[in-house]
């Protein structure tokens, strides 16, 4: 009888701890990419290691990384974070469902777009996420990369 209860406590235990793992990963990828000034603009190609691992990583991540990442594009960021943090939300975006890449065009931010325009478009992809959250991603499923890597 004693077994048949563990079984149960054992599953809670391997979902969180994966569960876990995933946050954690999540959270160093973006605090490095926010503090390195690594982004991949076709037309500047300012590579650091940390940042292009960390890019990596939350590519690799897949939809579990949205949640974080959409939170993250708040105004006071560089232009170069909202520039790569957008490309990545749109990568994984049409990776993870059946969006196409011209759909996920408004929601493009670029070097060269104003403070003001960065900020609207942060808006715009939080109240995107808002609506598409659910058809998405499936919380309850963290070990799930939500694509397959092409």
């Amino acid at each position: 009888m004693k077994k048949l209860l563990l079984l149960p406590a054992l599953v809670v235990v391997i979902w969180a701890g994966i569960a876990l793992y995933w946050q954690t990963r999540i959270a160093r990828s973006l605090r490095t990419l926010e503090t390195s000034d690594y982004f991949s603009y076709q037309s500047c190609w300012n590579e650091t290691v940390p940042g292009r691992r960390a890019a990596g990583e939350l590519l690799d991540a897949g939809i579990r990384a949205l949640p974080a990442l959409v939170r993250s594009m708040t105004p006071e960021k560089s232009a170069a974070y909202h520039t790569e943090a957008s490309l990545l939300i749109r990568q994984i975006a049409t990776r993870a469902s059946g969006i196409s890449w011209t759909e996920m065009n408004p929601y493009a931010i670029e070097m060269e777009t104003p403070p003001t325009e960065r900020a609207r478009k942060c808006r715009l992809i939080q109240g995107w996420w808002l609506e598409n959250e659910g058809g998405i991603r499936s919380a309850w499923r963290p070990w799930e990369r939500g694509y397959r890597l092409e």
